[in-house]
């Protein structure tokens, strides 16, 4: 009885419905999903809770976000599901409310790593562009503020 409730537990706290906010469970299948859309760039930064360089980075996403209504703004963090609520408040405390947030499915990220580029061994922040003309971009580490504006200036 205490492992078949244990059971009952561990699926509920591992489904969606126990995550925080708008915060999305980000699947094998999710990229192809969210990268689809062509009719504005999309922009994709995976990113965690745990990495300082991500953290960094988060005025020029909040920055990118009021100036640039025409992008699609996606950010994954690649921590597990269990960590939704503090992914949430994160993105909450750098005033990135109106981002589409996104979280792992797993703690078994390979296959969802595999999912965006089969050769992306985990480094972040990664930053996946994908301008109106179907061009990807993919900038590993911290974006360069101007490089990307540069870009998407380009890429109208």
């Amino acid at each position: 009885m205490k492992t078949a409730i244990f059971a009952v537990l561990i699926l509920l706290t591992s489904s969606s419905m126990g995550l925080a906010g708008d915060v999305r469970l980000f699947g094998v299948d999710s990229f192809a999903q969210i990268t689809r859309e062509q009719n504005r760039p999309v922009i994709v930064n995976f990113w965690s809770i745990y990495c300082p360089p991500c953290i960094a980075e988060m005025p020029v996403w909040q920055k990118l976000l009021a100036e640039r209504t025409d992008i699609r703004l996606v950010l994954v963090s690649t921590d597990p599901p269990r960590l939704a609520e503090k992914v949430s408040r994160t993105l909450t405390r750098y005033g990135l409310d109106g981002v589409e947030p996104w979280v792992f499915d797993s703690e078994f990220a390979l296959p969802l790593r595999r999912s965006v580029d089969r050769k992306w061994r985990g480094t972040l922040p990664r930053t996946e562009i994908f301008l109106r003309d179907g061009q990807r971009h993919t900038v590993t580490g911290l974006v360069d503020e101007k490089a990307l504006s540069h870009l998407l200036e380009r890429g109208k």
